[in-house]
Parts: C-alpha cells; sequence; structure tokens
C-alpha cells in the first residue's frame, strides 16, 4: 500500500511540474498561438513577473501537497 501511494504522489507531482513547464512554454515562446499572448500587453512587467510568481508558487506547492 505505501509503494501505491509513493507511486501516485510522484506520478502527481510530475504531472504538475510539466504543466508548469508546459505553461510556461506557450505562455512565452509559441509563435503559433493565434490569440493575444501576455508578452505583448502594455503592462507586460508586471504580468510576466506575476504570472512567473505562480508558477513557482504551483511547483514549490505541489511538491509540498506531494
Amino acid at each position: 500500500m505505501n509503494i501505491l501511494m509513493f507511486v501516485l504522489v510522484v506520478v502527481f507531482l510530475l504531472l504538475t511540474v510539466s504543466y508548469s513547464i508546459r505553461f510556461f512554454y506557450y505562455l512565452f515562446f509559441n509563435r503559433r498561438i493565434k490569440f493575444y499572448r501576455y508578452i505583448y500587453i502594455k503592462e507586460r512587467g508586471l504580468v510576466n513577473v506575476s504570472i512567473i510568481i505562480m508558477i513557482f508558487i504551483r511547483i514549490i506547492l505541489g511538491s509540498l501537497i506531494g
């Protein structure tokens, strides 16, 4: 039973990290997205810093929960 819980925690942690990395990539580097990207907003410095902070908080909380 403990091995199963450990495997589930590791899988969920890896999914959280991969989702965060994918979100960061699509947000800043993907050229094929048709909608307006956040990097071109007038207040881009504040928006980008806020999004990056939220990504790191999500990764840290995902690892703490796991």
